[in-house]
């Protein structure tokens, strides 16, 4: 009997159909695998991004103080501050004030600006409470997102032991990413280095 040449057997299809599927499974892990690498080297990027500019901020801010010093923090979580002052020279009086203040609970830093030729007395007053409510919470989502500086904060220190050398170091976690910065930053104001005579806010 002679065999049917034209077309193809069911066995044939089935093996035809077989091999299409184990080559389209093959494309698409390495598409699906190529995404995600992808995806994390973009996370990662974005995240060493992130926290470098946030660290450029501090290191501009703090350059530009007459004086540093980081506080411990007063609640149940490892929550610091760093307090940086602007003087006055002739009279030794503190005359602007910035706070960078980590809060570990919410894993955030919040940024805050007292100017005293800048804001009434009742405005900083006003600002002085939301500070001090802000540092002394012991919940989470304690500081408005206005004031919300980065996110995915994992620890925030800084060693000011040495003034005028200030070292800052910075952690974030996102997404199994971590980045950790750590900067040494000499103050340029030469004139005044030392504990001010008087604050603006009382923390």
């Amino acid at each position: 009997m002679k065999l049917n040449q034209k077309g193809f057997s069911i066995v044939e299809l089935l093996i035809a159909m077989a091999l299409t599927s184990i080559i389209l499974t093959g494309i698409i892990y390495f598409v699906s695998t190529g995404s995600r690498t992808a995806s994390m080297a973009e996370n990662d990027v974005e995240l060493q991004s992130e926290a470098q500019i946030i660290m450029t901020h501090i290191t501009n801010i703090v350059l530009e103080g007459n004086y540093a010093e980081i506080i411990p923090t007063v609640t149940s979580h490892n929550d610091s501050m760093l307090r940086v002052y602007y003087f006055d020279t002739a009279t030794k009086t503190s005359i602007r004030e910035k706070f960078f203040i980590f809060k570990e609970s919410e894993e955030k830093i919040y940024y805050y600006e007292v100017d005293s030729k800048n804001m009434t007395s009742s405005e900083i007053t006003a600002m002085e409470t939301k500070i001090r409510n802000v540092w002394t919470s012991d919940g989470t989502v304690v500081g408005s997102q206005d004031d919300l500086l980065c996110d995915y904060v994992k620890g925030f220190d800084a060693d000011c032991s040495q003034s005028p050398k200030i070292q800052v170091t910075l952690k974030l976690f996102k997404q199994d990413k971590e980045v950790n910065l750590q900067e040494e930053i000499l103050m340029r104001n030469k004139e005044f280095r030392d504990v001010p005579v008087s604050r603006l806010v009382n923390i």
